[in-house]
């Protein structure tokens, strides 16, 4: 893979969503994601570390205006410590073409929320990542481990169930929230109209 720039923008002409360069990674670049060393990190076998419940997480996004559907509902459990996430994601049975399912890599991401300092009672969405590493080996049985890097970002890894180097990992991961009403920019991509049909004869 040669290295090279990219924008992303929603139309010709239009404004630059976002931008970057791409290129190839050194074999050792993925952080240590081992779930032995993730738990000394962080501490998850203290008293201090909590257990989050999947459902909680999800009925929060929903008060928010986040309603994440079956196939985006990947987080099984979490555990939270001192400026660090655990979560266990379910397994994938189907990767449909892919080493590292957008559902599964948006699951993490979703976990982010358990390390902000401030409730989840305003709609945010992805704004920036610093960097992004993309391994090429498949990833089956997924682990998401987040870190917060400074006050507003947090470093996302995705490991598998033996852990060991990320496989995916996201650097300086940011949100920002939506301003107004986002409840009330909900529009549906199509309206049932019900039409009345002649009674055909028997």
């Amino acid at each position: 893979l040669g290295g090279g720039s990219f924008e992303v923008r929603a139309d010709v002409g239009e404004d630059v969503c976002c931008s970057g360069q791409v290129g190839a990674a050194a074999a050792a670049a993925g952080r240590e994601a081992s779930m032995a060393a993730v738990r000394e990190r962080c501490d998850l076998s203290s008293n201090a570390a909590a257990t989050l419940a999947a459902s909680a997480l999800y009925d929060a996004f929903a008060t928010v205006g986040l309603q994440y559907g079956p196939a985006f509902r990947r987080v099984e459990a979490a555990w939270t410590g001192d400026g660090c996430a655990v979560g266990r994601l379910h397994r994938r049975r189907q990767r449909q073409g892919t080493k590292v399912h957008p559902a599964d890599l948006d699951s993490a991401l979703q976990l982010s929320v358990t390390l902000s300092r401030q409730r989840l009672d305003t709609l945010r969405l992805p704004f920036a990542v610093d960097a992004a590493l993309l391994s090429s080996l498949v990833l089956r049985r997924p682990w998401a481990v987040l870190e917060a890097a400074g006050t507003d970002a947090t470093n996302v890894s995705l490991t598998d169930e033996a852990g060991g180097t990320s496989l995916a990992q996201l650097d300086g991961f940011s949100t920002r929230a939506v301003r107004g009403d986002g409840a009330a920019r909900l529009q549906h991509l199509y309206v049932v109209d019900w039409q009345d049909s002649p009674r055909q004869p028997p």
